[in-house]
């Protein structure tokens, strides 16, 4: 029984020192060659405009990606509340003489509104709170 774990073990070391063996082999001065780093990342269909997104350490990659979406993002929150509304305003119609029917109706349109007024309060708020959000090179990230 006390074969097994040391056969395991000498199974890991063995095939660690194999793939180490053939990285310094490729590599025999020891350094790390960083001539094939990657600085971008190609998007699969163009974004806003660009086809290429620019890696930046920490979360710089996600603020530039966003950059590109939010427009398309509020805009598709616009159409749903804008949908939501002609929803509401059709069960206020079609309620007949149901008040049940005809107050949900009306919290629905009311709350399409509310939505409708944040997606176009949003660009507002963000831009108060941080006049450089809406830049290229958001949020202290540089090169988007």
């Amino acid at each position: 029984m006390t074969l097994k774990p040391i056969s395991r073990l000498s199974y890991l070391v063995g095939t660690s020192l194999f793939w180490a063996s053939d990285v310094l082999a490729a590599n025999p001065g020891g350094t790390i060659q960083t001539t094939n780093v990657k600085t971008t990342i190609e998007l699969l269909e163009p974004v806003g405009g660009k086809s290429t997104v620019n890696i930046v350490p920490g979360l710089g990659t996600f603020f530039c990606y966003f950059n590109l979406l939010w427009p398309i993002l509020i805009g598709s929150a616009a159409g749903i509340a804008v949908l939501m509304a002609v929803v509401g305003g059709l069960q206020i119609i079609m309620s007949g003489g149901d008040q049940g029917k005809r107050q949900e109706g009306l919290d629905r349109f009311k709350n399409a509104l509310l939505g409708l007024l944040m997606c176009a309060f949003a660009g507002l708020l963000l831009r108060t709170l941080n006049p450089s959000f809406f830049k290229a090179g958001s949020a202290g990230v540089a090169g988007c």
